[in-house]
């Protein structure tokens, strides 16, 4: 038997082994591979960087996980990662998640799901005067774009100032979820843009109409997950920690 046999049978085994998570996008099913030893070592190595570089690394590396180990191709969102985050963790490990000295079992998270509403994954809009925004919850592939590019950016940097860091942080998270811009009748598919002038167009974007963006994506996204992360005083972070 060669290298490349016993590798055929531990991919069966890992394809049998396999973990049903509830996709909040698609509410249904989905089977995922459990985590490899090699995914475990990459999602480790995001923890020894900066708080800000270790949660954009992990996500980096988690996006990449997710495509490679479910086991049906599916147009995943940003927000099914929280969902899928928790399963592989209850996979990996039946020992409890230390938080500040509090002592979490995260085996709660087998029957916990995000209360999302009905209409959550849907376009939404913000209008103002003649400007209308076109929103909705980014794929795990247009996060992974933008990660990229942060991630990127950041290594580019000698002396980081995190001042910045955060600035361009919340400007790409906003992004993240703009889908067309329209002024009166003229209309610009924001997807045809590459990052940089998606930037350069965002950023001219009034910010009363980016308060009231941040707002709904608030509302109808992050409120709803930090609910579900949250185990008495403590919200659960997702980061490699997850994976110790």
């Amino acid at each position: 038997m060669g290298i490349n046999d016993i590798l055929h049978k531990l991919n069966e085994i890992n394809n049998e082994d396999n973990i049903k998570i509830l996709i909040p996008s698609l509410n249904r099913l989905v089977a995922f591979k459990p985590l490899s030893l090699q995914q475990q070592k990459d999602i480790l190595k995001a923890g020894i960087s900066s708080e800000i570089f270790n949660i954009l690394e992990f996500n980096a590396i988690f996006n990449n996980i997710i495509e490679q180990n479910s086991l049906e191709k599916n147009n995943y969102l940003l927000h099914d990662r929280p969902t899928i985050a928790m399963a592989f963790r209850n996979k990996f490990t039946t020992h409890a998640l230390e938080i500040d000295e509090q002592t979490i079992d995260t085996s709660i998270f087998n029957d916990r799901h995000i209360s999302f509403d009905k209409e959550t994954f849907n376009e939404f809009y913000i209008e103002e005067g003649l400007l209308k925004i076109t929103a909705q919850a980014p794929s795990l592939h247009e996060d992974q774009i933008i990660t990229k590019l942060q991630l990127s950016k950041i290594k580019k940097t000698n002396n980081i100032d995190i001042t910045n860091v955060i600035g361009e942080m919340y400007v790409f998270e906003i992004l993240k979820y703009i889908k067309s811009i329209q002024v009166g009748e003229l209309k610009q598919e924001l997807i045809t843009l590459s990052i940089e002038d998606r930037i350069k167009v965002v950023e001219q974007i009034p910010a009363s109409i980016i308060t009231k963006l941040n707002d709904l994506i608030t509302e109808k996204f992050k409120n709803p997950e930090d609910e579900y992360l949250t185990v008495g005083s403590k919200k659960i972070t997702l980061d490699a920690r997850l994976f110790v």
